[in-house]
This record gives C-alpha cells, sequence and structure tokens, in this order.
C-alpha cells in the first residue's frame, strides 16, 4: 500500500464522516431485509391470501348463478320456438353476463395462485438470500471498523 501524503486532516475527518454514514445506511438496509421480507409474506399469507380465497368463493358463485340464469334463458328460448305462446326472443344478454362472471372469477383464481406461488417463492428463494444479507452486513460492519480506525491512527499522525 502506498502512502498518502495528506497536508490537511480535515480531509480525513471528513472521509471518515462519510464512511460512518454509509455504513449506518448499508446495515440498516442490509440489516433490515429480514424484517421487510417478514412483513412481505404476513401480508401475503395473513390478508391477501384469505382475501382471493373469499374472492374466488364469492366470484365462483355469482358465475354459477350467472350461468344458470342463462341455461333457463337457452331452455326458454329453445321452448319458445316450438309453440306459440311467449317467448324470449335471445338469451344473448344472460350470456354476456355468464361470461363477465366467467371472466371476474378466473381473475380471482389467476390472483390466488400467483400468491401461492410467491409464498412459495419467498420460503424457499428468500432463506439464502437472507443468509447472504446477514454475511455482508457482517463483513462490511467488520470492514468498516478497521477503516474507521485506519482513518483515525492517520487522523493523528498528521
Amino acid at each position: 500500500m502506498s502512502g498518502a501524503d495528506l497536508a490537511d486532516a480535515q480531509v480525513l475527518r471528513d472521509l471518515r464522516v462519510a464512511l460512518a454514514k454509509w455504513m449506518q445506511s448499508t446495515g440498516a438496509a442490509l440489516g433490515g431485509s429480514d424484517a421487510d421480507l417478514q412483513r412481505v409474506q404476513d401480508w401475503m399469507q395473513g390478508e391477501q391470501l384469505p382475501l382471493w380465497k373469499r374472492q374466488l368463493q364469492a366470484r365462483e358463485e355469482i358465475f354459477q348463478s350467472a350461468r344458470r340464469a342463462w341455461l333457463e334463458a337457452e331452455s326458454e328460448v329453445r321452448g319458445g320456438m316450438n309453440t306459440r305462446g311467449p317467448q324470449k326472443p335471445s338469451s344473448t344478454e344472460e350470456r354476456i353476463s355468464m361470461q363477465r362472471a366467467q371472466r371476474r372469477r378466473d381473475e380471482a383464481e389467476e390472483k390466488l395462485a400467483n400468491i401461492k406461488r410467491w409464498l412459495l417463492r419467498i420460503e424457499q428463494d428468500c432463506a439464502p438470500l437472507l443468509h447472504q444479507c446477514r454475511d455482508h452486513d457482517l463483513a462490511l460492519r467488520e470492514q468498516g471498523e478497521k477503516a474507521l480506525a485506519k482513518l483515525d491512527r492517520l487522523g493523528t499522525g498528521i
């Protein structure tokens, strides 16, 4: 390592302050990653998963009701063709309503599947990443403390 000729100790003090701030911010980021991930997992498991399970159930019921209404309308349309009594001209409105309900049900199924997939990824993929974050946090703290100590020694040597 080559020596530095610093005529002004203020440069070392400024560098020390900047390094200390950087160490504090990286420590907070790396140290808080575990809590952030746990908060997301709790939100998904505790709020989103039950919400979309309920949504799927409710939307399934709405779809089945709309499907029954469409089938009844279809039956009435076909039955009206054979008789001369009052008849329903078409079941288009009921079919459109059923298709809309089906899309909403499918959307709920997709959201529920995505939540389950992300919960699984959090459990499987994030544990090794959190371990690496902790390791990096410890290494940065250790190396940063050594650097601060060296800066202190350099500052008193001027």
